[in-house]
């Protein structure tokens, strides 16, 4: 299982544009990483996460984390090509993030319950899962553009 390192980007992201999140990230820790940064080695980017992991077979991404423990502070997991979600046979609240194809923040969710779904989302292709709270930890909000390393 592969396992990301996923930062919000701001001021500028890669590519030397400005970002739309302009909010005071003075509270989060700044990850500088020129190597994946190429175009621009000034670029300031705030980690969210180095514990992502990818649910890249069909089992992890039927199951999702239905029987797993809940997960700690900054762990998530990562579904790839869609658009909805369930929480059917979870017990416990989670935090959802669906992305665009070019990982801007489309929709969040807030303490999903269990036994819910999600709508579908139109333009959505890829979805973060966390424990309840999380967001609201980092200030996240949608039009925010994050960034995934390996």
């Amino acid at each position: 299982m592969k396992v990301y390192k996923v930062v919000d980007s701001y001021k500028e992201d890669c590519c030397g544009n400005n970002s739309s999140n302009n909010g005071d990230k003075s509270d989060y820790n700044k990850y500088n990483d020129s190597s994946s940064c190429k175009k621009n080695n000034n670029t300031n980017l705030v980690l969210i996460s180095d514990k992502i992991k990818l649910a890249e077979d069909f089992f992890s991404r039927l199951f999702g984390l239905i029987f797993k423990k809940e997960l700690i502070n900054d762990e998530g997991l990562l579904f790839e090509n869609c658009n909805s979600i369930h929480t059917l046979g979870m017990r416990y609240y989670i935090d959802v993030i669906f992305l665009n194809r070019s990982d801007e923040i489309i929709a969040i969710f807030h303490s999903l319950k269990p036994f819910r779904f999600t709508p579908f989302l139109n333009g959505a292709s890829k979805v973060l899962e966390f424990k309840s709270g999380f967001i609201k930890s980092t200030s996240l909000k949608v039009g925010d553009k994050l960034n995934f390393y390996c």
